[in-house]
């Protein structure tokens, strides 16, 4: 069986993306299509499918084969492909649906910024147990999938992997934490984040829900407003809050290439 799909990124955060597909998407597939020697290599799978609710409804797996709430890098590359492939290109707007939420994503500069529509769970958890000399501040949130978030004196000193683990896998989470490690750059509200995925279960190049939810720490911690800027190895998003608590997420979006999978 042969599967036509595109391979996009956001950011270095990537997916194989499958438009209507007529097949069912097993773990075994998944994990297959993730897998970066005999497969053609992602963080995790996209499936478009028509909604009731929105422009399109969005299916996310991640690359161990799990199904997520929640992508917001994988949101932004969907509704690219949407805006160039699926629409009329003079539209400005769509809305995705997601398994919990709609986002809004609107076309700003060239580029489209994605209303992040979910916040909950703020501080839910005693994260007392994370215990470091470089950690200065902890912070939970949930921006679609939940987020641990760690200050620190500077993330590239930083096992992320291992912490990452630690931290994840901890038995105060039921299901399981995404965790990002950031720290302040010289340049105003403007911050290095690294991320640790669930469902990865690695460090990824960014993580757009991670990102949104170091955006809403540093509004807590130091009054962040407006536009901020991030930087990970993937490049740099932009994340603004406006003066009615939005929260918008911008980042760049490439279309790697398009192809045939074949699965047995």
């Amino acid at each position: 069986m042969k599967l036509r799909f595109t391979k996009l990124s956001g950011n270095g955060n990537d997916f194989v993306l499958f438009e209507n597909p007529t097949v069912q998407f097993p773990p075994e597939l998944i994990q297959r299509l993730c897998d970066r020697h005999f497969g053609v290599g992602a963080d995790g799978v996209l499936v478009a499918e028509k909604s009731n609710k929105a422009d399109v409804k969005m299916t996310i797996y991640n690359a161990d084969g799990t199904c997520a709430d929640m992508c917001a890098n994988g949101a932004r590359c969907l509704g690219d492909y949407y805006h160039r492939r699926m629409s009329n290109p003079q539209r400005e707007q769509y809305i995705i649906e997601t398994a919990k939420s709609l986002y809004p994503i609107t076309l700003r500069s060239e580029s489209l910024a994605m209303e992040m529509t979910e916040k909950k769970d703020i501080q839910k958890y005693d994260l007392s147990f994370i215990e470091a000399p470089f950690i200065k501040r902890t912070y939970f949130i949930d921006t679609g999938v939940p987020h641990v978030v760690i200050e620190v004196d500077n993330v590239d000193e930083i096992d992320i992997v291992a912490w990452g683990k630690k931290i994840r896998f901890h038995e105060i989470f039921p299901n399981g934490t995404n965790v990002n490690f950031f720290h302040l750059l010289p340049a105003k509200q403007m911050a290095r984040v690294r991320t640790y995925e669930r469902g990865v279960e690695n460090e990824t190049f960014s993580c757009g829900t991670g990102l949104t939810a170091v955006a809403w720490a540093c509004s807590q911690f130091y009054d962040w407003k407006n536009e901020m800027k991030f930087h990970t190895k993937g490049g740099q998003h932009t994340l603004t809050l406006d003066d009615k608590d939005r929260m918008y997420l911008q980042g760049e979006v490439t279309w790697c290439f398009e192809g045939e999978f074949e699965w047995r």
